[in-house]
């Protein structure tokens, strides 16, 4: 192949890279249309800067630290919440139990006394 005094040889070259890459994707068929094209090579992914990473590592951590708070704030609040909830249970229990109780002892119609509890 001759090549003109004004060309260089990388810009000669270039569009037999391109049937060349033509024939690789699709096939020797159409591999002389010089118009086929390939994907554009993807541009290489940067690495984080460290005051990246470090920002990241302690947004994550606060994140991991504000759930795990939360949580047991919500677990503590519950067993309290029950815990209150049985004792005023049990003491109401109790209360009506002395109320039948002392019916019982002064002969009261059990009938308008369970109605009043």
């Amino acid at each position: 192949m001759k090549l003109p005094l004004e060309t260089s040889p990388p810009a000669a070259y270039a569009d037999d890279l391109s049937i060349a890459r033509c024939r690789a994707v699709i096939g020797v068929e159409r591999a002389e249309q010089p118009s086929c094209h390939t994907d554009p090579p993807m541009a290489r992914r940067r690495p984080l800067r460290l005051s990246t990473r470090v920002t990241l590592f302690f947004g994550t951590m606060a994140l991991i630290g504000g759930i795990g708070l939360a949580v047991a704030t919500f677990l503590f609040a519950r067993d309290s919440l029950l815990d209150q909830a049985e004792v005023a249970a049990r003491e109401d229990t109790f209360a009506n139990a002395a109320q039948v109780q002392q019916d019982l002892e002064n002969d009261r119609d059990m009938g308008s006394a369970i109605q009043e509890l």
